[in-house]
């Protein structure tokens, strides 16, 4: 009951929604949100099928790339998880590829590693048949690696590096000696991923995690766990510890001892540099640049206010829209 009034309710600020000549990215997240709602309340799928059309038509006059790419994403996802329909999946799929080269990103990688993971399994499953559309798409991984190593954009080269060896994980040899050499390439990424901000770290343990499933008496994958479990204790403290931080440094800020304030909040401001914590990150940033400005250190204030802004940008850039 609460989903059709929630549906309805969406489908009722969509109709009294004003449009001008200018971009609006919340009219495009409800439109989205309507879609991915009646495919939920397994609706008619003519239904669900107008409302994704709806979206993307709208998109692309009144939203941005990063929403149009996550409304090809989601038809994707639903053509084959809600309408049967691997064909479908594949389009939306192709669809996210020039978007991709566009602007290539960690989210946007993601997104199209999910879906052609959704097709591997549809041919492994023998609900898809063309191998050869398939092995296209691991050339093209192959050659977006190849471009992306030695540039800057180096989070997206680690994740679709870890990406492509997941698939040699899962669907490679079972033989001991290529399960170490892709474990013994993990780790490294694994290390260095922890300090890129742009990298669901988190998820990348639970595929690790995972794939216990299908390992069996391996020591190299035990100690990956084990180092996992390092990184992964590390980083449950540094959250815990800036979240002290950052809530003395707020007393402090409220009780107008800025110099503590500055103190504690300065602390904090690193160690929410996570992808889990972008949020906090900026936060912390707006704050630390208030500290700084009651305690006349203008110049300071601006490079808070600065790196707080730069790191909403980049979600916007990411995502299309401001997380208000």
């Amino acid at each position: 009951i609460s989903t059709v009034t929630s549906i309805d309710e969406v489908e009722e600020a969509i109709t009294q929604r004003k449009l001008g000549d200018w971009t609006d990215t919340e009219y495009i997240e409800l439109l989205l949100e309507s879609a991915i709602l009646s495919r939920e309340l397994e609706l008619a799928p003519s239904i669900i099928r107008n409302r994704f059309t709806r979206a993307e038509s709208s998109c692309k006059r009144y939203g941005t790339t990063p929403q149009l790419y996550e409304i090809f994403y989601q038809r994707g996802w639903t053509e084959f998880y809600w309408l049967e329909n691997p064909l479908g999946t594949y389009e939306y799929l192709l669809k996210l590829k020039p978007l991709l080269d566009e602007e290539v990103n960690v989210d946007r990688i993601e997104k199209y590693i999910t879906l052609f993971n959704v097709m591997t399994n549809a041919l492994v499953s023998e609900l898809f048949d063309d191998e050869e559309a398939i092995n296209a798409e691991y050339d093209y991984q192959d050659e977006l690696l190849k471009r992306l190593e030695g540039s800057k954009l180096r989070s997206s080269y680690l994740y679709l590096k870890f990406s492509l060896l997941e698939q040699d994980l899962i669907y490679g040899s079972r033989e001991e000696d290529d399960i170490n050499r892709v474990l013994g390439e993990m780790a490294p990424i694994l290390q260095e991923a922890t300090n890129h901000v742009d990298i669901p770290f988190e998820s990348l343990c639970k595929i690790i995690e995972q794939a216990g499933s299908i390992i069996e008496h391996n020591e190299t994958y035990e100690s990956l766990i084990d180092m996992l479990s390092d990184i992964l204790s590390k980083r449950n403290q540094d959250i815990t510890a800036a979240n002290v931080q950052m809530k003395r440094g707020l007393q402090n800020l409220g009780k107008g001892d800025f110099v503590q304030a500055i103190r504690h909040l300065g602390q904090c401001v690193d160690l929410f540099g996570k992808e889990s914590t972008k949020g906090d990150y900026v936060r912390a940033c707006g704050y630390l640049g208030m500290a700084y400005k009651r305690q006349d250190l203008l110049y300071a204030a601006k490079v808070m206010f600065i790196k707080a802004e730069a790191m909403i940008l980049h979600e916007v850039e990411l995502h299309g829209s401001l997380d208000h």
